[in-house]
């Protein structure tokens, strides 16, 4: 899509992209439309199963639950911030943007890898242990895009952090349904969702703002790395407490 992008902007300028973005968002509709819930028997949740689960207010009181927003929120705010400025500083470090747009794409299959590899494991190690290592594989990746390596660094460093900006609501999955229970799942996942609107929402237009305030990405790249850095140690310590919800 980053490529095809490219030549669309190129043939048809700004409005023409704009105008087939507007087509396909119109023709996932129909794709959309077609989702049907599955029956209650088939999803293996017993008919009671959501009596005994917390309500949303309890779920709100637990600090817990406000970690996981906060951290949960820097990874996906630094996710999207990737996406949307990882062209603008390949072209600002000298790549053409036919060839950022090629590394975006490859970056984009790499999140596809990656929510399995992040899926796989929350099987082994837990959901805030595989959090805590995608948030410093985020971290590191995009500390080593400052020194402006070159192109086959360059594209390592854009799969790493596309497989490991892609496992963020795989995990979250596994430690809500660990620290919550199975019955409010979705519940819970509503609420993490509604609440990191705030950081997805401003942390994008900030970035770009810090950009043009500070004449470069470096000061971009800065906050990335800190907000990785606090995320991977808080999940860690999540993943403490998930631990032992499990076995519990």
């Amino acid at each position: 899509m980053p490529m095809l992008g490219t030549l669309v902007i190129e043939r048809a300028r700004l409005a023409g992209f704009y105008a087939l973005v507007a087509v396909l968002h119109f023709a996932l509709l129909a794709v959309i439309a077609g989702i049907r819930r599955a029956p209650v028997a088939a999803t293996g949740v017993h008919a009671d199963a959501g009596s005994g689960g917390p309500e949303a207010g309890a779920i709100l009181s637990r600090p817990v639950f406000w970690v996981l927003v906060l951290a949960g929120g820097l990874i996906n705010a630094v996710s999207i911030t990737g996406v949307a400025n990882v062209v603008s500083l390949l072209v600002e470090q000298g790549t053409s943007p036919g060839k950022a747009a090629f590394m975006a794409s490859v970056m984009g299959v790499a999140a596809v890898c990656g929510a399995f590899s992040i899926g796989w494991l929350c099987d082994h190690v837990g959901g805030g242990r595989a959090l805590a290592l995608a948030a410093a594989g985020l971290g590191a990746s995009w500390l080593a895009l400052v020194a402006t390596p070159g192109f086959a660094l360059t594209l390592a460093m854009l799969i790493v952090i596309g497989m490991c900006g892609a496992g963020t609501f795989p995990a979250m999955t596994v430690i809500c349904s660990r620290l919550f229970g199975q019955a409010v799942l979705g519940k819970a996942l509503a609420l993490f969702g509604l609440f990191t609107v705030p950081l997805t929402f401003l942390l994008p237009p900030l970035a770009g703002w810090l950009h043009d305030v500070a004449g470069g990405y470096a000061a971009v790249i800065a906050c990335i790395v800190a907000g990785c850095a606090f995320a991977a140690v808080t999940f860690f310590l999540i993943g403490l407490r998930e631990q032992h919800a499990h076995s519990a």
